[in-house]
This record gives structure tokens, sequence and C-alpha cells, in this order.
């Protein structure tokens, strides 16, 4: 079923604008769509970004007529009466030259059926592939009520659609006592599929839903912007299932700079990965802790900040700098900052279980596409976005495995010809293991194997000395024990 969805829109062109960031997409993006006449929908991550970009069309072509449609913009009514209100006043008005700016969410969830032949601009990659597993042991007779499964095939798989009415699954989506279940009544009103590997409800399922951009193939061109959109989640799926009939088209732009900063990245562990599951343990938090203590002194003082909620808790009010959130992808506002620090993790986790099924995702897939890409464009917020930037700029990471991953992508965003790794044993956990506090470094993992060898030797000592004695034969003298006397 899910290649059937996506055939509606066989042979789609999908132009993808790629660069480094702060390369000037978004830039390139909304100078083209004013330079050419039409009727344009925007979609970027936040509100945030939306007034940003909002405000600089306005200053750059003051005659275009521009409409923000999110929760927080003007009119009454939900996301989709405001999009409505918008497309009818410009259709009716006869207006040519027009565009709308809508989140991620706002494109995902909407019906945009009324916007053919407009032109559609992603600015980054939207998350576009969700997935969980849930235990439903006593609301299986809810789950019957509210959703129908429709089997796909013979793949146990089924997909889930909404039967209830509207008041009911609102209530439902919003009663706290059912949090996990509240996501996927909201998926499953939305206009992209919701798979359950399930053909029928029973006490614990997996889920996954899908957004592809062949929801977009009634519009007249649809173009994505992003400096790692091929390799999302989004993409990465949506070439899976469509294959051939969905076309990259693909245009790069270089990252012109006049100057080359002086880059170090500071990592602070070697000898394990960090979770939100280890940090929210007692364990965990004694690694964080001594970090944050670190990076409070640190000179220059740390420019901007974030990381996982747990990490978050420990580093307010010890870290100076003030947080922000971990997803900042286009927004500019940190430019004159000359370092940051990412405490940060999004790894696989069990809910990502139905999507390595599903569609043979790995765990390097769900990891570059996460904790990777989220690294790269959170330190790219900072001074080294400015292509006129060559001073020192400072990042500070948990593991050298995001260290080490980083320089190669700094490398491909062309601001990486200077960059030096720096290990900091300050905090003392560089060599600390997630199952033992105590470090691990080379001199200690060397004398633990000579205790080893040691204690190895001697339990065989004793092995001897007893099939010796059990032998007849003298401890420690070879050969075999005499015979006795017939």
């Amino acid at each position: 079923r899910c290649q059937e969805t996506g055939r509606r829109g066989a042979g789609m062109i999908v132009d993808v604008l790629l660069g480094p960031p702060g390369c000037g997409k978004s830039t390139a993006m909304r100078e083209a769509a004013i330079k050419n006449p039409g009727l344009y929908l925007f979609a970027l991550p936040t509100m945030a970004l939306i007034e940003e970009q909002a405000a600089a069309f306005r200053a750059e072509a003051p005659a275009l007529d521009i409409t923000e449609a999110h929760s927080d913009s003007p009119g009454k009514g939900k996301v989709q009466v405001k999009l409505d209100a918008a497309v009818e006043r410009i259709v009716d008005a006869g207006i040519e030259h027009a565009v709308i700016l809508i989140t991620h969410e706002g494109l995902m969830g909407s019906d945009l059926t009324a916007m053919a032949g407009w032109h559609a601009r992603i600015d980054e990659a939207p998350i576009a592939v969700q997935s969980g597993t849930i235990k439903t042991p006593a609301s299986t007779a809810l789950l019957n009520e509210a959703i129908a499964l429709d089997p796909v095939g013979q793949s146990g798989w089924s997909e889930a659609r909404l039967v209830m009415d509207a008041p009911g699954w609102r209530d439902l989506a919003s009663d706290e006592l059912l949090k996990p279940l509240a996501e996927l009544f909201k998926l499953t009103r939305r206009h992209h599929g919701v798979f359950v590997d399930r053909t029928e409800w029973k006490k614990d399922f997996g889920w996954c839903s899908v957004w592809l951009p062949t929801a977009l193939a009634h519009f007249a061109s649809c173009q994505f912007a992003g400096a790692s959109y091929l390799t999302s989640l989004g993409a990465v799926v949506a070439k899976k299932l469509l294959g051939d009939d969905l076309t990259f088209r693909i245009k790069t732009l270089p990252a012109y700079r006049t100057a080359l900063p002086t880059i170090r990245i500071h990592y602070f562990t070697q000898a394990h990965e960090g979770t939100s599951k280890l940090w929210s343990t007692s364990r965990g938090r004694s690694f964080i802790v001594p970090i944050c203590d670190f990076l409070r002194e640190v000179d220059p003082p740390i420019g901007f900040w974030s990381g996982n909620n747990e990490v978050a808790v420990l580093m307010d009010h010890r870290v100076p700098g003030g947080p922000i959130k971990p997803k900042v992808a286009g927004l500019n506002e940190w430019r004159d900052k000359t370092s940051c620090a990412f405490i940060y993790s999004s790894k696989p986790m069990p809910g990502d279980e139905p999507l390595k099924e599903l569609f043979g995702l790995t765990d390097d897939e769900i990891r570059r596409s996460r904790e990777d890409e989220d690294v790269i464009q959170f330190v790219m917020r900072g001074a080294i976005r400015n292509p006129d930037f060559g001073g020192d700029y400072d990042i500070y990471l948990y593991s050298k495995r995001q260290a080490e991953t980083l320089v190669a992508k700094l490398a491909g965003s062309g601001v990486g010809q200077s960059v030096t790794l720096v290990p900091q044993g300050g905090p003392g956990v560089m060599d600390k293991t997630i199952n033992s506090a105590k470090p691990i470094s080379d001199a200690l993992k060397a004398e633990q194997a000579a205790d080893r060898k040691r204690r190895n030797a001697e339990s065989a000592k004793r092995v001897r000395m007893k099939k010796a004695l059990a032998a007849g034969r003298a401890v420690g003298k070879p050969g075999r024990p005499p015979k006795k006397d017939a």
C-alpha cells in the first residue's frame, strides 16, 4: 500500500538545493520567488524562522503579498482555516504573485488540494518519518472503537484509519492519561499514512508514519533546501519506497568565503557514547556535572549551548551563554558568537524498530539523519556561519566519535581547512565506561591485563597440582606416576 500511495505521483521530480549551512540556500529560494512571479507555499521548521523570512520578504519586495499561516499568526481558527482563507483571498482577488508561509507541521498536516499549480518550497528537511512502540494491555477496546486497521497485503502490517468522530478523538488526543496514543491519533487524521505492525489490535504494537514528497505532486514545482536533505530519513525512505518514480534533481551552492576560521573541537570522552537513558541515571549525571563545571570556567566563555533535557537541567545556571533549542536549523541569531557547547544525543531508540523492520533502515542511517545532522546544524549557528569570519571558534561536544564525525562534516562545508581535535581530560570522564565509575587509562588497562594473566596462571597451576596429586606424581615433577607392584 505504501508503494501504491507513492505511485500516484509517478515520475515526480523534486528539486533539491544543497550546500553547507550558511551558504545562502534560504536566501536563494527567497530571491528566486521574488524574481519569478507565481504563487508560492514556503514551509519552514519553526515559527521563529517564518517570522525571520517574512521580514526579509517584506524588506526585499514590499509589493509582494505575504501571508503567515500558523498557530500564532493573525486570524481565527486552526492552521487549516487560516490557510484556506489565505488561498481563497488570493485566488478571488486574482493575485498572481504571493507567498504563504507555514511550518513543516502545517505542511504535513494540512489539506493542500486547493493549491494545485502553486510552487512548494521547503526549507530544511521536515520530520517526515516517525515511529514508536506502545503497550496497551487495557486499551484495545478503545483502539477498536477509534481506529480501523486495513491490512496491507500479506505483510502483517496495516494502515491505520481514524473512524471516530472529531469530538471523540480530540478528547482522547488531549487526555493526559493517554499521552503515548495522542501522537498516533493526530497522525491518523493527517494526509499521509500511518502503519501498524498488526492486523488487529493487541496489547502491544509498533507503528510508523510516513509523509512522502508525492503529497505535493499537484504543485507546479517542488523544491527542498537543506545541507543534508538527501540523508534525512524522509528522503531515504521516499527513495526506498518510490525508487525510479521519484527523481531528486540536485543543485549545489558553493560556500564563498573571504576568510577561514581556526576551529577547535573539544570532546570529553572516548570510552563510551552518551544517551538520554545514560544521562538520566546517577552514573550518567556523575559524568555530566563535572563537564558542566568545566564549561563554566572555559575561556572564552560559552556563547550558546544546548543539550538533551536530562543534560540541560544540569547545565542551566552553571554554563554561561543561555540555552537554546537543540534543533535550530536556519536561524541566524547567534552569528556573533565564537564558541558553543552541545552535549547531545539522538541515537536510535527502541521506538525505531518499526522503521528498521519496514524500511530496512540501519542504526547508522538513523543516527546520521538525526544526531550528526543536528550537531552540524547547531555548531554552524555561530560566527563560522559568516563567510568573512576568520577568527578562533571553539566547539564542545560530548564524545570523540561526535568530534571526528564533525571534522568530516566541516570539511565538506568548506570551513574545515583548519580544525584541531582537543581532548579535554579536566572533567575526568575521558576514559570512564558506562559500567564502571573508574577511569580506564591505557596504563590501568595494561595493569589489569597483567593481573588477569597472573590470576589465570595461578589457576592453571592449581589445576596441575590437583591432577598430579590425583595421579600419584610428585607436584611439579613431570612424567607419569610409577606403576604399582602386581
